[in-house]
């Protein structure tokens, strides 16, 4: 309500519902800024626990940095730089343990990933699933689609060995 949103977490708790009936494996991001002026100690609470229970897939984790002019820059209520860095890592920590979770249900299972650099004879490009994923591949070329068996998933992303054709 702060941020002027023109939603709320039950219409977004909602809908991250109704994606994952339609697909379950669907990837969920979200952007997520801490220590907006007025947010208490309470309200990150909250936040870390609507985080963990939509369970994303990513985040990406900013604290908030005023800018002069907006309305937000003149409030009362802002929070110190230390509050604000403390509670990025304490989300990012959250938010790569949701991801290790997230990659992990690929684990054992066959995915196609779109080639996209190459280092030496180890390959990396994307899912469908946006998950970054690397692989061991002499030759090859960039954009090409591969099919790989994940061995291995962390907060990175997954790793596999080219699947059998």
């Amino acid at each position: 309500q702060m941020m002027r949103r023109p939603y709320s977490t039950d219409s977004f708790r909602d809908l991250v519902a109704r994606l994952r009936a339609t697909n379950p494996e669907i990837a969920i991001s979200t952007d997520l800024i801490v220590g907006f002026p007025g947010e208490t100690e309470a309200m990150f609470q909250r936040s870390l626990a609507f985080c963990e229970e939509i369970g994303f897939s990513r985040m990406h984790v900013f604290p908030y940095s005023p800018r002069r002019g907006t309305p937000a820059a003149a409030m009362a209520g802002q929070i110190p730089a230390p509050v604000k860095a403390e509670r990025s890592k304490t989300v990012r920590k959250l938010a790569a343990t949701m991801a290790t979770a997230y990659h992990q249900r690929f684990v054992g299972r066959t995915a196609e990933v779109l080639t996209e650099e190459q280092a030496g004879s180890i390959w990396s490009g994307l899912t469908p699933h946006y998950v970054s994923a690397r692989f061991k591949l002499d030759g090859g070329a960039a954009n090409e689609l591969k099919k790989i068996v994940v061995i291995k998933a962390d907060d990175k992303g997954i790793s596999g060995t080219l699947a059998e054709i």
